[in-house]
């Protein structure tokens, strides 16, 4: 067992100070374990992959990192295994969608952290988040990315101290519209323009963008399915959730604007 980061309180501390200080890290860790819960690499049959790549400064391929595919994808192509690779302080990272489908599906890029904290990649356009996040069928997006739509571009680069994060692709049918507005609010919450991420979600945000997510996932579905009131279903077929863990050497995530 891994402790929680920050979790260990001073000697002689309340149980009521415990809790208060402890309660922002064990929401964020359930928004985290939610985002788990939908991952369905190996059962979706939608065509999508993703490429960890190493990116040099002067904006030059650098090499793969690793790669991951839905079953669909696989089914299709080559599966290739993840590397198996720890990554040192300052090294920066692209990801690479690719749509392999016949139609256009929608995306969004999280990260969580070791220690439970969920940020948001993609899409960073709040003026037009659906817009943002459609890749045309059989084309490929990068995230970061590049784009006039965007007042600027950051880099996702990896910090110290030691430890590890996991890498969230959703790609889906349709838009997740919940979950777009939500991030938009919160953007607009805290004075982001266009094109910065959205970095460390606080504990009721983190939830909040989290349940939205599951209830676009359950409205695809309900699309599909007749279900009754009061229950919740994600049906596999409407989205692709992708997922890798990045071992670093001295890192956590964070991104240079």
């Amino acid at each position: 067992m891994v402790p929680v980061p920050d979790s260990f309180g001073a000697v002689g501390e309340s149980v009521e100070k415990a809790i208060a200080r402890l309660r922002p890290r064990l929401k964020a860790l359930l928004a985290g374990r939610l985002l788990r819960a939908i991952l369905n690499n190996d059962t979706s049959p939608l065509k999508v992959s993703a490429e960890v790549i190493l990116w040099k400064q002067q904006g030059l391929l650098q090499e793969l990192h690793s790669i991951i595919r839905s079953r669909g994808a696989q089914a299709a192509t080559i599966a290739i295994q993840p590397l198996p690779q720890a990554l040192p302080p300052d090294t920066e990272l692209k990801v690479r969608v690719t749509n392999e489908e016949l139609r256009a599906l929608y995306l969004a890029v999280l990260v969580i952290g070791s220690d439970g904290d969920l940020s948001v990649l993609y899409p960073v356009a709040y003026d037009a988040p659906i817009d943002a996040s459609l890749i045309p069928a059989g084309k490929a997006l990068w995230v970061p990315e590049s784009s006039d739509r965007l007042e600027r571009d950051f880099q996702f680069v990896v910090q110290g101290p030691a430890g590890c994060f996991e890498l969230l692709i959703v790609a889906s049918r349709e838009p997740l519209r919940d979950a777009l507005k939500g991030l938009a609010q919160i953007a607009r919450n805290r004075g982001l323009r266009s094109g910065d991420p959205l970095l460390g979600l606080e504990e009721d945000e983190s939830l909040l963008v989290v349940k939205a997510l599951l209830a676009d996932l359950d409205r695809m579905t309900r699309a599909t399915l007749a279900l009754k009131q009061g229950t919740q279903a994600i049906a596999v077929n409407q989205f692709a959730a992708l997922s890798t863990v990045i071992e670093v050497t001295e890192a956590s995530c964070h991104t240079n604007s």
